[in-house]
Protein backbone atom coordinates (compact mmCIF):
# COMPACT_ATOMS: atom_id res chain seq x y z
CA UNK A 1 0.00 0.00 0.00
CA UNK A 2 3.18 2.50 0.74
CA UNK A 3 4.39 1.98 -2.23
CA UNK A 4 1.36 2.43 -4.31
CA UNK A 5 0.56 5.70 -2.78
CA UNK A 6 4.21 6.95 -3.39
CA UNK A 7 3.77 5.90 -7.11
CA UNK A 8 0.19 7.43 -7.22
CA UNK A 9 2.17 10.50 -6.10
CA UNK A 10 5.19 10.47 -7.87
CA UNK A 11 2.91 10.34 -11.00
CA UNK A 12 0.36 13.07 -9.90
CA UNK A 13 3.38 15.13 -9.71
CA UNK A 14 4.63 14.48 -13.31
CA UNK A 15 1.04 14.60 -15.55
CA UNK A 16 0.84 18.21 -15.73
CA UNK A 17 4.63 17.84 -17.07
CA UNK A 18 3.49 16.06 -19.62
CA UNK A 19 1.44 18.65 -21.36
CA UNK A 20 -2.40 17.95 -22.25
CA UNK A 21 -0.98 16.24 -25.68
CA UNK A 22 0.71 13.13 -25.93
CA UNK A 23 2.22 12.11 -29.02
CA UNK A 24 2.19 8.32 -29.96
CA UNK A 25 4.73 6.04 -31.15
CA UNK A 26 3.76 6.70 -34.66
CA UNK A 27 7.01 5.08 -35.93
CA UNK A 28 8.08 1.91 -34.43
CA UNK A 29 8.77 -0.69 -36.55
CA UNK A 30 7.36 -3.80 -34.31
CA UNK A 31 3.66 -1.59 -34.16
CA UNK A 32 3.70 -1.12 -38.17
CA UNK A 33 4.28 -4.55 -39.30
CA UNK A 34 1.66 -5.50 -36.87
CA UNK A 35 -1.13 -3.59 -38.84
CA UNK A 36 -2.83 -4.09 -42.28
CA UNK A 37 -1.38 -1.38 -45.30
CA UNK A 38 -4.60 0.38 -44.97
CA UNK A 39 -4.01 1.24 -41.50
CA UNK A 40 -0.90 2.00 -41.46
CA UNK A 41 -0.65 4.67 -43.98
CA UNK A 42 -3.58 6.11 -42.14
CA UNK A 43 -1.79 6.10 -38.59
CA UNK A 44 1.02 7.63 -40.23
CA UNK A 45 -0.79 10.48 -41.56
CA UNK A 46 -2.11 10.73 -38.19
CA UNK A 47 0.60 12.12 -36.84
CA UNK A 48 0.80 15.76 -38.98
CA UNK A 49 -3.04 15.95 -38.02
CA UNK A 50 -2.66 15.54 -34.37
CA UNK A 51 -0.09 18.16 -34.64
CA UNK A 52 -2.24 20.54 -36.67
CA UNK A 53 -5.29 20.10 -34.04
CA UNK A 54 -2.81 20.88 -30.92
CA UNK A 55 -4.59 24.18 -30.79
CA UNK A 56 -8.06 22.45 -29.67
CA UNK A 57 -6.42 20.16 -27.15
CA UNK A 58 -7.60 19.72 -23.57
CA UNK A 59 -6.05 19.28 -19.97
CA UNK A 60 -7.84 16.68 -18.75
CA UNK A 61 -5.72 17.25 -14.97
CA UNK A 62 -7.69 20.72 -14.55
CA UNK A 63 -11.25 18.47 -14.84
CA UNK A 64 -13.65 18.06 -17.30
CA UNK A 65 -15.10 21.47 -18.50
CA UNK A 66 -18.79 21.88 -19.48
CA UNK A 67 -17.22 22.12 -23.19
CA UNK A 68 -14.38 20.99 -25.60
CA UNK A 69 -12.54 22.85 -27.87
CA UNK A 70 -13.17 20.99 -31.58
CA UNK A 71 -12.75 22.20 -35.41
CA UNK A 72 -16.51 23.33 -34.82
CA UNK A 73 -16.01 25.35 -31.97
CA UNK A 74 -16.42 24.47 -28.68
CA UNK A 75 -19.04 21.54 -27.84
CA UNK A 76 -21.03 21.75 -24.70
CA UNK A 77 -21.13 18.70 -22.84
CA UNK A 78 -24.86 17.89 -21.30
CA UNK A 79 -22.99 16.56 -17.83
CA UNK A 80 -26.67 15.25 -16.99
CA UNK A 81 -26.26 12.69 -20.34
CA UNK A 82 -23.70 11.02 -19.32
CA UNK A 83 -23.45 7.71 -20.17
CA UNK A 84 -20.45 5.34 -19.21
CA UNK A 85 -21.18 1.19 -19.02
CA UNK A 86 -19.17 -0.48 -16.10
CA UNK A 87 -16.01 -1.61 -16.99
CA UNK A 88 -15.70 -0.37 -20.20
CA UNK A 89 -13.48 2.41 -21.52
CA UNK A 90 -15.37 4.87 -23.00
CA UNK A 91 -17.75 8.20 -21.70
CA UNK A 92 -20.52 9.73 -23.97
CA UNK A 93 -22.17 13.27 -23.64
CA UNK A 94 -24.94 14.32 -25.89
CA UNK A 95 -23.97 18.13 -27.10
CA UNK A 96 -25.75 21.29 -25.74
CA UNK A 97 -24.41 23.31 -28.13
CA UNK A 98 -24.46 21.37 -31.88
CA UNK A 99 -27.49 20.09 -32.58
CA UNK A 100 -27.81 15.92 -33.05
CA UNK A 101 -24.02 15.72 -31.95
CA UNK A 102 -22.40 13.66 -29.58
CA UNK A 103 -18.87 13.62 -27.61
CA UNK A 104 -17.69 10.38 -27.05
CA UNK A 105 -14.11 9.86 -24.94
CA UNK A 106 -12.31 6.70 -24.61
CA UNK A 107 -9.17 5.53 -23.46
CA UNK A 108 -6.45 2.85 -24.93
CA UNK A 109 -5.09 1.56 -21.78
CA UNK A 110 -5.42 -2.36 -21.90
CA UNK A 111 -5.87 -3.64 -18.06
CA UNK A 112 -6.81 -7.06 -17.79
CA UNK A 113 -3.16 -8.51 -16.99
CA UNK A 114 -1.27 -7.19 -13.85
CA UNK A 115 0.98 -4.59 -16.52
CA UNK A 116 -1.29 -2.00 -18.41
CA UNK A 117 -0.61 -1.66 -21.94
CA UNK A 118 -1.46 0.68 -24.36
CA UNK A 119 -3.95 -0.40 -27.65
CA UNK A 120 -2.43 0.69 -30.72
CA UNK A 121 -3.41 2.34 -32.92
CA UNK A 122 -5.77 4.05 -30.57
CA UNK A 123 -9.42 2.30 -30.63
CA UNK A 124 -10.94 5.55 -31.31
CA UNK A 125 -9.03 6.55 -34.33
CA UNK A 126 -10.52 3.32 -35.84
CA UNK A 127 -14.00 4.10 -35.86
CA UNK A 128 -13.09 7.84 -36.88
CA UNK A 129 -11.48 6.51 -39.76
CA UNK A 130 -14.21 4.11 -40.77
CA UNK A 131 -16.56 6.75 -40.07
CA UNK A 132 -15.61 9.29 -42.24
CA UNK A 133 -15.09 7.08 -45.09
CA UNK A 134 -18.67 5.92 -44.75
CA UNK A 135 -19.69 9.29 -43.98
CA UNK A 136 -17.91 10.47 -47.41
CA UNK A 137 -19.86 8.11 -49.07
CA UNK A 138 -23.40 9.03 -47.65
CA UNK A 139 -23.55 5.76 -46.08
CA UNK A 140 -23.26 7.66 -42.31
CA UNK A 141 -23.00 10.28 -39.90
CA UNK A 142 -20.93 12.92 -39.72
CA UNK A 143 -17.80 12.59 -38.01
CA UNK A 144 -16.49 16.29 -38.07
CA UNK A 145 -13.39 16.11 -35.13
CA UNK A 146 -11.18 13.85 -33.14
CA UNK A 147 -8.57 15.61 -30.68
CA UNK A 148 -5.19 14.65 -30.10
CA UNK A 149 -3.84 11.99 -27.57
CA UNK A 150 -4.55 13.37 -23.76
CA UNK A 151 -3.32 12.63 -20.62
CA UNK A 152 -5.24 10.15 -18.92
CA UNK A 153 -7.02 11.87 -15.75
CA UNK A 154 -8.47 10.68 -12.38
CA UNK A 155 -12.81 10.69 -12.45
CA UNK A 156 -13.51 10.69 -16.38
CA UNK A 157 -13.72 6.84 -15.82
CA UNK A 158 -15.41 5.20 -13.00
CA UNK A 159 -14.59 2.13 -13.60
CA UNK A 160 -10.88 2.60 -13.27
CA UNK A 161 -9.02 2.37 -9.67
CA UNK A 162 -6.48 4.60 -8.94
CA UNK A 163 -3.74 1.82 -9.08
CA UNK A 164 -5.28 1.07 -12.32
CA UNK A 165 -5.58 4.41 -13.53
CA UNK A 166 -1.32 5.22 -12.10
CA UNK A 167 -0.54 1.87 -14.27
CA UNK A 168 -2.41 3.12 -17.79
CA UNK A 169 0.00 6.48 -17.10
CA UNK A 170 2.92 4.72 -16.36
CA UNK A 171 2.39 2.63 -19.31
CA UNK A 172 2.05 6.12 -21.56
CA UNK A 173 -1.61 5.07 -22.10
CA UNK A 174 -4.66 8.32 -23.87
CA UNK A 175 -7.37 9.22 -23.81
CA UNK A 176 -8.85 11.04 -26.93
CA UNK A 177 -12.48 12.33 -28.07
CA UNK A 178 -14.45 12.38 -30.94
CA UNK A 179 -17.32 14.84 -32.00
CA UNK A 180 -19.96 13.12 -34.23
CA UNK A 181 -23.53 13.46 -35.43
CA UNK A 182 -26.33 11.42 -34.36
CA UNK A 183 -27.97 9.71 -36.85
CA UNK A 184 -31.43 10.71 -37.88
CA UNK A 185 -34.59 8.50 -36.93
CA UNK A 186 -34.70 5.67 -34.75
CA UNK A 187 -32.28 2.34 -34.59
CA UNK A 188 -34.20 -0.43 -36.79
CA UNK A 189 -34.56 -2.02 -32.99
CA UNK A 190 -36.48 0.56 -31.85
CA UNK A 191 -38.51 1.45 -34.34
CA UNK A 192 -39.21 -2.19 -34.96
CA UNK A 193 -40.45 -2.51 -31.40
CA UNK A 194 -42.48 0.69 -31.61
CA UNK A 195 -44.53 -1.28 -34.94
CA UNK A 196 -48.00 -3.17 -34.47
CA UNK A 197 -47.19 -6.54 -32.74
CA UNK A 198 -43.14 -5.26 -33.20
CA UNK A 199 -43.31 -6.80 -36.64
CA UNK A 200 -43.30 -5.02 -40.08
CA UNK A 201 -45.42 -6.01 -43.43
CA UNK A 202 -43.58 -8.44 -45.47
CA UNK A 203 -43.58 -5.67 -48.33
CA UNK A 204 -42.08 -3.18 -46.21
CA UNK A 205 -39.50 -5.79 -44.44
CA UNK A 206 -38.44 -6.85 -48.34
CA UNK A 207 -37.95 -2.68 -49.19
CA UNK A 208 -35.75 -2.32 -46.06
CA UNK A 209 -33.77 -5.66 -46.62
CA UNK A 210 -33.17 -4.70 -50.05
CA UNK A 211 -32.51 -0.91 -49.37
CA UNK A 212 -29.93 -2.72 -46.75
CA UNK A 213 -28.15 -5.29 -48.90
CA UNK A 214 -27.23 -1.98 -51.36
CA UNK A 215 -25.92 -0.10 -48.76
CA UNK A 216 -23.79 -3.21 -47.49
CA UNK A 217 -22.31 -3.34 -51.12
CA UNK A 218 -21.54 0.47 -51.06
CA UNK A 219 -20.05 0.34 -47.81
CA UNK A 220 -17.93 -2.65 -49.12
CA UNK A 221 -17.01 -0.66 -52.48
CA UNK A 222 -15.50 2.03 -50.40
CA UNK A 223 -13.64 -0.34 -48.26
CA UNK A 224 -15.05 -1.06 -45.38
CA UNK A 225 -16.52 -4.34 -43.61
CA UNK A 226 -18.88 -3.57 -40.99
CA UNK A 227 -18.07 -7.43 -39.65
CA UNK A 228 -21.09 -6.66 -36.72
CA UNK A 229 -23.84 -4.94 -38.10
CA UNK A 230 -27.09 -5.46 -35.87
CA UNK A 231 -30.23 -3.43 -35.46
CA UNK A 232 -29.30 -1.22 -33.34
CA UNK A 233 -26.25 -0.16 -36.13
CA UNK A 234 -28.68 1.02 -38.77
CA UNK A 235 -30.66 3.80 -38.29
CA UNK A 236 -34.12 4.58 -40.27
CA UNK A 237 -35.33 7.81 -40.41
CA UNK A 238 -39.41 7.89 -41.66
CA UNK A 239 -40.18 11.15 -44.20
CA UNK A 240 -43.44 12.85 -42.54
CA UNK A 241 -45.53 11.12 -45.22
CA UNK A 242 -44.38 8.04 -44.09
CA UNK A 243 -44.50 6.90 -47.67
CA UNK A 244 -40.19 6.86 -47.58
CA UNK A 245 -37.08 5.89 -45.07
CA UNK A 246 -33.61 6.55 -45.16
CA UNK A 247 -30.94 4.47 -43.59
CA UNK A 248 -27.72 5.12 -42.42
CA UNK A 249 -24.91 3.26 -41.00
CA UNK A 250 -23.69 3.55 -37.25
CA UNK A 251 -21.05 2.40 -34.64
CA UNK A 252 -18.00 1.69 -36.59
CA UNK A 253 -16.36 1.13 -32.87
CA UNK A 254 -16.31 -2.68 -32.71
CA UNK A 255 -13.41 -4.20 -33.37
CA UNK A 256 -14.32 -6.64 -36.22
CA UNK A 257 -14.82 -3.41 -38.69
CA UNK A 258 -12.03 -3.40 -40.84
CA UNK A 259 -10.70 -2.40 -44.44
CA UNK A 260 -11.05 -5.08 -47.19
CA UNK A 261 -8.77 -5.50 -49.86
CA UNK A 262 -9.81 -4.02 -52.98
CA UNK A 263 -8.26 -7.14 -55.22
CA UNK A 264 -9.42 -9.95 -53.18
CA UNK A 265 -12.25 -8.72 -51.42
CA UNK A 266 -11.17 -10.03 -47.69
CA UNK A 267 -10.95 -8.45 -45.13
CA UNK A 268 -7.48 -6.98 -44.09
CA UNK A 269 -8.08 -7.35 -40.16
CA UNK A 270 -5.74 -10.51 -38.01
CA UNK A 271 -8.90 -10.58 -35.84
CA UNK A 272 -11.18 -11.46 -38.02
CA UNK A 273 -11.11 -15.32 -38.69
Amino acid sequence: MKVLLLVVLAVKARVPEMGTRLMEFYHDPAILTSMDPITREKYLAQEAIDVSNAQYSLNLNEGLPDSVPSRIGRVGLNMASKTHLHGSNLVVFLSTSHARHYVKFVHNCKTESLVATPIVPHPLLKEFWFGQVASQAGLSPRYPYISPPLAMAEGLFPSLTMEQLVQCQVAGASVRYIVAQIPAGSSLRDHLASQPMQRYSPVFAFTVGARLVRMVRELHAVGIAHGNLRLEDVYISMSPDKRSFALSFNHFGTTRTSWIDRETGLSLSRTIP
